[in-house]
């Protein structure tokens, strides 16, 4: 359910406030008549800009969906904003996070299993550690997921099961969050 809120979320975003021609996101909607500028803002002060924020989300998204948009809004977000990055780095940190992240892929904890209470628990126990920018997804067995991910509520008989991903590849899943934190 979540995911596909999010996939909701990132299309009206996308058409209402993505610069389809240079990239970045629009402080307002690109259909407003009435701004004499229309501000693209990346610095990030005390508080990471939208445009950050928005990437990073992207690529967390990314990491979720195959979305031809996304992958488009990510690249073209990223070539914008290249030059302003590189000339100051320091004005940028949140943006320099989302880079590292694209470059360095992200993370993913899948819990599965047939137990949904044993599958709370472990997505509890982990929701509670810090995991840096990992992915937690807690899969229910009566939700119809993306192909990516209805195999790990297929094939798995087992109360409980934790894979642990990285760049769409994952460990042979583990039984216990004990025994998955000792691969991450």
């Amino acid at each position: 359910y979540y995911i596909d809120e999010a996939e909701n979320l990132f299309n009206i975003v996308y058409k209402n406030f993505f610069d389809t021609k240079k990239g970045g996101f629009f402080f307002a909607s690109k259909n407003s008549t009435d701004l004499i500028i229309k501000k693209k803002e990346l610095y990030d002060g005390s508080t990471p800009s939208g445009n950050s924020i928005m990437l990073m989300n992207m690529l967390k998204l990314n990491s979720l969906i195959d979305n031809s948009l996304l992958n488009d809004a990510i690249n073209k977000s990223l070539q914008a904003f290249e030059i302003s990055i590189s000339n100051v780095p320091s004005a940028y940190s949140y943006a320099i996070k989302a880079l590292m992240t694209y470059l360095k892929g992200t993370n993913e904890i899948i819990i599965s299993g047939d137990n949904e209470s044993a599958k709370q628990e472990a997505f509890n126990k982990l929701n509670n550690m810090y995991l840096g920018d990992t992915i937690i997804i807690n899969l229910k067995s009566n939700y119809s997921y993306s192909d990516r991910f209805k195999i790990y509520n297929s094939v798995i008989d087992s109360p409980l099961q934790l894979f642990y991903c990285k760049n769409f590849a994952c460990e042979h899943p583990v039984g216990s969050v004990e025994e998955l934190i000792k691969l991450i």
